[in-house]
């Protein structure tokens, strides 16, 4: 619950900072979903060009490598590469310090939410499902955010969001 809590901070945070240099509706939600599956490609595509990390029997996962590999390659594959790409792309956008830092700790707690798998089931059966499950997730999450944000800036909550800019 902590980890949501931070990465939904986080990511509106960071979606504060650059949704402003986003292309207008329907678009916005469309660009945003590419920029999180950017952040993330590095990580699946550093989970799938290594062998697996476990095999599946009948008993359960049987982990092919040390606990010390594993918890290596969670940090250096995931968590590493989405929050330099993530914070990359938040300067790409803005170019500022805020929306660099903000996209950075937003990839980082977004890799440890949704993302938190991939280092797990890169090469293994049935990535496929898994991939389109966060597919979903990331779909459903993009669209909550930019509609409710387009909502809240239309109510009472455009004030809060015009002090927050000063």
């Amino acid at each position: 619950m902590i980890i949501a809590i931070t990465g939904g901070f986080s990511v509106g945070i960071a979606y504060l900072e650059i949704q402003h240099h986003l292309p207008p509706k329907p678009w916005k939600a469309i660009v945003f979903i590419i920029l999180i599956v950017a952040i993330l490609l590095p990580a699946i595509l550093l989970a799938e060009i290594r062998p697996p990390m476990f095999v599946l029997s009948p008993a359960g996962p049987i982990f092919q490598m040390s606990l010390g590999i594993v918890t290596l390659i969670f940090i250096g594959e995931l968590l590493c590469t989405a929050t330099l790409t993530s914070g990359l792309i938040g300067w790409w956008i803005s170019r500022t310090k805020l929306s660099t830092l903000a996209m950075a700790l937003s990839g980082f707690v977004f890799a440890l939410g949704p993302g938190h798998n991939i280092p797990f089931i890169g090469g293994i059966g049935g990535v496929m499902k898994e991939w389109a499950i966060m597919v979903m997730v990331i779909i459903v999450s993009t669209f909550v955010l930019v509609e409710s944000y387009e909502w809240f800036s239309r109510t009472k909550g455009h004030k809060f969001l015009e002090c927050r800019r000063l």
